[in-house]
């Protein structure tokens, strides 16, 4: 087997042999925090949370071997794991594949990767995995034949770090029995692409010499010929692409400058709730929230049918395990709050935590960076005029 780390895999619906006849897609990222140079670090991971419902509060176990009906239009992931950015299907009944994107050799994706896998292998039953880099059949033994779980864990874990092995395969390595793991590369193309590679390699001492250079002549140049304003704006934007400016504060000088700039904010709605989100989570108190939303539960369960509480815990569960969304989860304390007449005006900040929770859901985060990019397009043009 030829084997080179990947960037990109997919995970068939099937539990037979690999496929490759793809009919239906479900193309799927993985969230990174702290690891792109532009990335969009506030939106990218789930808001702010409150504590786990208390143990000795509504739970019960899931029957084990009950698996959900994968349909690429429906399909979504926790949060915490990561978003479906699109989605297709042919007709009904077709066989489905779901594209995992990520950040080659980056820890945090990996191990993401590894949790989104053991999340459709838990819920859907998906234990075929077809992998970039690879070719044919995985021999992992080397790592399996370790008896005892920890030390294999640990051994795994050592090699994600260093790049040697990914979110895929170390999710094979610690679950033998649920992943059969296939290379998908045609050896031959994959050898010539990897040859381009590493002779473009040879030049780049060269490269990174150049630009260099010219990133100094740039510079000066921009001293010479920008606006004290102009030069500012570009300033910012720099140090926020070097991640040596903060989100929120450069979100903030975009918006200060939109507004001073009169530009039309309509077409940046993703914008402006996350502007409105960063706002809210400032001012939470999130352990008086957490104490009013076990407050709520409690009511709740005093007040309910045998039935209703039935739901209550089956929803408790589903939310404990990340099957369905913080919002789906405060909205419907809500609603039974609401059916059963209970004043909410004695919990103020699980109110203002709720409807924080709502604009970060409302929130496209695929589309922030690129209205962000437009906006500091406007901007600048305006700043030029």
């Amino acid at each position: 087997m030829i084997d080179a780390r990947s960037n990109s895999l997919s995970i068939g619906s099937h539990h037979s042999k690999p496929y490759i006849v793809i009919v239906c897609m479900i193309t799927v990222t993985a969230f990174l925090v702290n690891t792109l140079s532009c990335n969009l670090a506030w939106a990218d991971r789930a808001p702010s949370e409150l504590t786990s419902v208390g143990s000795d509060r509504a739970v019960s176990p899931v029957s084990p071997g009950l698996f959900k009906e994968l349909k690429a239009r429906t399909f979504a992931l926790p949060q915490s794991l990561g978003m479906v950015k699109d989605a297709w299907s042919a007709h009904p009944g077709a066989a489905t594949v779901i594209q995992i994107q990520d950040a080659h050799c980056n820890y945090g994706a990996q191990k993401k990767i590894a949790d989104i896998i053991a999340y459709v292998n838990d819920n859907y039953g998906i234990s075929s995995i077809n992998l970039e880099g690879g070719v044919g059949k995985y021999d992992l033994t080397v790592f399996t034949d370790i008896v005892d779980k920890r030390i294999r864990e640990k051994t795994a874990d050592h090699f994600v770090k260093e790049g040697l092995i990914n979110g895929a395969e170390y999710f094979a390595i610690n679950n033998p029995d649920k992943a059969i793991l296939w290379g998908i590369e045609d050896p031959e193309l994959y050898i010539e692409n990897l040859k381009v590679y590493r002779n473009s390699l040879l030049h780049k001492e060269e490269v990174d010499q150049s630009l260099k250079s010219l990133s100094y002549v740039l510079t000066n140049l921009k001293i010479k010929i920008y606006s004290k304003e102009l030069l500012d704006f570009d300033m910012k934007y720099s140090r926020f692409k070097a991640d040596n400016m903060g989100i929120n504060d450069y979100f903030a000088y975009l918006l200060d400058q939109a507004k001073a700039k009169s530009i039309d904010m309509k077409p940046y709605d993703n914008i402006a709730l996350l502007n409105r989100a960063q706002q809210a989570e400032g001012t939470i108190d999130f352990n008086r929230a957490n104490n009013e939303r076990d407050e709520l539960i409690d009511i709740l369960q005093r007040k309910m049918s045998k039935n209703a509480m039935e739901e209550l815990v089956i929803k408790t569960v589903e939310f404990k395990k990340e099957n369905i969304s913080q919002k789906e989860f405060y909205n419907y304390l809500m609603e039974k709050a609401a059916e059963l007449k209970i004043d909410l005006s004695s919990l103020p900040e699980l109110s203002k935590y709720i409807g924080y929770i709502s604009l970060y859901e409302a929130m496209d985060k695929t589309k922030v960076m690129d209205e962000k990019d437009i906006l500091e397009f406007k901007i600048k043009d305006a700043i030029i005029e």
